[in-house]
């Protein structure tokens, strides 16, 4: 634990993203004050704040997590800040109706860059021991913006008005590529190819390079572990459940609950409390224990967000509700702390050191085609089919069956794949990047 809190680099990377997600709540809060709240935006317009914040995504996390693995991770990183704030300033001197939505998208894109070489980074700067603590470090830190950012963001906006609140975002990114300029050079671990001699792995091992024949495809690893690709489906289905709560979030707060961004935010931000504490839990653990649990654990206590969201619906006291709602985000806040810090950890020792850029692009694109495939479908359920309450009262039943189902699959494959529910290890850090 001490190791990991004077672990230089980690901290640095933590700031970094920190100061950035900042001033993106900042921009979310000022979308949806613009658009939701003083617009009078349906499901459809929440949704499609969402649609052009992850349709990028979904295609250029590959091509992003390409990149992460053939050159330089820190550079890739401030490429990705540097190029964010472009588009928010274009949204901010000439952003109109669908404009809005081209800009963010452009943003998006520009952000998924971030992404693959961020969680590919990690296993770079920290032992293979430390990972489960080092992703709850970073989890804790997420967590506390969280708290903290759709709060400032909504006090903000409605201070300084949604446009110019975002000119804080804009400084947030030039802050968090000047973090990142201090760390040090990142590049891609080199995989030993096939005809390598004793000489050439020795070297590998001292100075990393991209192969130009990688040993192992990333189709190769998914069909070598069967852990990894439970892992990419119980995500998948994960994210397309609970995303209705991102979706119907907004709308809930403004119908069912009475109230506006302010509340919106405070939401929020006991999500991001509850993800707090259960990553401070697993940092401060003492003895390891087998993350599958911990990921079961936290679909179980997820399926808290949309079983007393139904609850509250069904109440019909706003004020009653509110309470339950604050209860329902604190508890699943918990949930998706175990679940945030997990599925990181399985990711990253479940897949293969020089495929990890490409792995964590695929998975990314795996989780925005869940938060798409909720975007698109719930605002065609909701409320056509389906009420908001009824909707949140299946979404918690499938979250529990998918963890049951989690736990009878993981029981029946093959015990000598993992040790501990982990398939393979990845290898101690081949250099040193805590100075």
């Amino acid at each position: 634990m001490k190791e990991i809190m004077h672990n230089r680099s980690l901290l640095l990377l933590a700031l970094a993203e920190s100061v950035s997600n900042i001033g993106n709540w900042i921009t979310i809060m000022a979308l949806y004050a613009i658009i939701v709240f003083h617009g009078e935006g349906s499901v459809m317009e929440s949704s499609a704040i969402m649609l052009a914040g992850l349709g990028p995504m979904l295609v250029l996390s590959p091509v992003a997590g390409w990149l992460s693995d053939r050159f330089d991770r820190k550079w890739l990183m401030i490429t990705s800040q540097v190029m964010s704030a472009l588009p928010i300033i274009a949204i901010i001197i000439v952003g109109e109706g669908l404009a809005i939505y081209l800009l963010l998208a452009i943003q998006t894109a520009f952000a998924t860059l971030m992404l693959p070489a961020r969680q590919a980074v990690v296993p770079m700067l920290v032992r293979k021991q430390q990972l489960t603590q080092a992703n709850a470090l970073l989890q804790q830190i997420n967590s506390f913006v969280k708290i903290g950012g759709p709060i400032l963001g909504g006090t903000i906006v409605g201070l300084l008005g949604a446009r110019n609140a975002m000119l804080l975002d804009v400084l947030s990114f030039a802050l968090a590529a000047g973090v990142l300029l201090l760390l040090p050079s990142l590049p891609p671990p080199r995989q030993k190819a096939a005809n390598d001699t004793p000489a050439q792995t020795k070297a590998a091992e001292q100075v990393v390079e991209p192969s130009p024949v990688p040993l192992e495809t990333l189709s190769m690893a998914l069909r070598r572990s069967a852990r990894l690709r439970l892992l990419f489906l119980a995500t998948f289905l994960a994210i397309v459940v609970i995303m209705g709560f991102d979706v119907l979030g907004s709308i809930y707060v403004r119908d069912v609950l009475l109230a506006e961004e302010g509340l919106f935010g405070a939401l929020i931000g006991l999500v991001g409390l509850g993800s707090l504490l259960s990553a401070g839990w697993l940092m401060l653990r003492r003895r390891q224990q087998n993350p599958w649990q911990d990921l079961t654990w936290g679909l179980v206590l997820l399926s808290g967000i949309p079983l007393f969201m139904a609850v509250g619906f069904w109440v019909g006291n706003p004020q009653v509700a509110k309470w339950i709602a604050a209860f329902a985000v604190l508890v699943g806040g918990l949930g998706n702390g175990l679940v945030s810090v997990q599925v990181g950890t399985l990711l990253q020792v479940l897949s293969p050191p020089a495929l990890l850029g490409r792995m964590g692009g695929i998975f990314q694109s795996t989780i925005t085609a869940g938060q798409m495939a909720a975007i698109l479908v719930t605002p065609l359920l909701v409320p056509a089919y389906l009420s908001i309450g009824l909707y949140f009262a299946l979404s918690a039943s499938a979250l529990i069956l998918l963890a049951l189902a989690l736990v009878t699959t993981l029981r029946r494959l093959p015990a000598q794949e993992a040790e501990n529910g982990v398939a393979e290890a990845l290898p101690e850090s081949s250099a040193e990047l805590n100075a």
